[in-house]
């Protein structure tokens, strides 16, 4: 009990630490909460470099280079608060002073709208960095887009992500944009954004700068399911590279939705399959099937190039998931239920253990 109750001090501790920042400054609580992370904190924003970390000052929307607007002209700025670490009570400052806040980047940084009143108290507070935002930062640079809007350009179809801030309605965005000749794949609204996926030229992006309600525009490229980085992420690389170990010999449990037992890549390693569920091993959502890969996949399905981290090993297959039949009228990924799930998890552990399994997973 003491000790919860100490750790319970400690939580509040760091509550009243985090809602007096604002108020005291950076150097009165640098000391207090120091970073704990030494992941470089850089702050990039659509490609471009915005803050270093060692405190120099970049070229492009330094404070320095522009002019003081008049109050009631509205600029975006890139505001970084000087502390560890975010807080929601930072967000409710900005707002407090008159700011708009657009979005979090990263790294304690916020992109936000401001006039030149709410910039000039915002950096009076000494708590703040400012960098003007300038228009080029909405495309992001790996389009490769100077930028110069009477260019010809080369008459490319760029996939593209237009995040915008709602101004109107969607309808009338979507309008706006096909009027500019842009080809609009879909069009939604994703939290406080209005998100376009679209197909453009370099000219007719130049021009979406323009739009004010424009935030940034991404590439959309073409994404495909692959898992060929996961072994190299989690250091198991050296393992079979180094050691030679491939899981030969040894059986891996694996509690999860259903397997695809014809995918080539388990092909003769399958050493059993337990259903829980009674409706078979039917794996409709495709996550088991994708676990099991990612363990101990052969790579037959891609001659060897994506396989799992132990791919001579076999595999126990425990399924627990529910689903209503296919022919049903209300049958989708979501109806499905992991009602297989024992009420005493020894009894997957155990079945698990006398098939030969002595590694087990439970991914769900």
């Amino acid at each position: 009990m003491k000790n919860k109750l100490l750790s319970l001090s400690l939580i509040l501790i760091g509550l009243v630490i985090s809602e007096n920042l604002l108020a005291q400054g950076y150097e009165a609580t640098a000391d207090i909460v120091p970073s704990k992370s030494r992941v470089k904190k850089d702050v990039h924003f659509n490609g471009y470099l915005i803050y270093q970390e060692d405190g120099t000052a970049t070229t492009s929307g330094a404070i320095n280079e522009m002019g003081v607007p008049n109050n009631d002209v509205v600029q975006k700025y890139y505001c970084k608060v000087k502390s560890n670490y975010r807080s929601p009570k930072y967000e409710q400052a900005m707002e407090d002073y008159g700011a708009t806040v657009l979005g979090y980047i990263a790294n304690n940084t916020y992109l936000i709208e401001a006039n030149n009143e709410t910039y000039q108290r915002l950096v009076k507070s000494d708590m703040v960095e400012m960098r003007l935002f300038q228009s080029y930062h909405k495309v992001h640079n790996s389009f490769g887009i100077t930028g110069d809007a009477s260019a010809p350009g080369s008459g490319i179809m760029y996939p593209m992500m237009i995040i915008c801030k709602p101004e109107g309605s969607l309808a009338a965005l979507k309008l706006t944009l096909q009027n500019m000749g842009i080809m609009i794949v879909q069009a939604y609204e994703q939290g406080d954004y209005y998100v376009i996926e679209a197909k453009g030229t370099e000219r007719q992006i130049n021009n979406i700068r323009a739009k004010e309600e424009v935030i940034k525009v991404e590439l959309n490229p073409r994404n495909r399911l692959y898992n060929d980085r996961s072994t190299g992420i989690i250091g198991a690389e050296g393992v079979k590279t180094k050691l030679g170990l491939s899981g030969a010999g040894q059986i891996i449990g694996i509690c999860d939705s259903g397997i695809d037992e014809k995918h080539p890549d388990f092909a003769g390693r399958i050493a059993g399959i337990k259903e829980y569920s009674n409706d078979g091993p039917r794996d409709f959502s495709g996550h088991g099937t994708h676990v099991a890969g990612s363990a101990l996949g052969g790579g037959n399905a891609s001659d060897g190039r994506f396989s799992g981290t132990a791919p001579s090993a076999s595999l126990y297959f425990q399924e627990i998931q529910e689903c209503p039949p296919l022919t049903s009228e209300v049958f989708t990924r979501y109806s499905c239920l992991l009602s297989g799930i024992p009420w005493k998890y020894s009894m997957l552990f155990d079945d698990a253990k006398s098939n030969g399994a002595r590694i087990h997973s439970n991914s769900w």
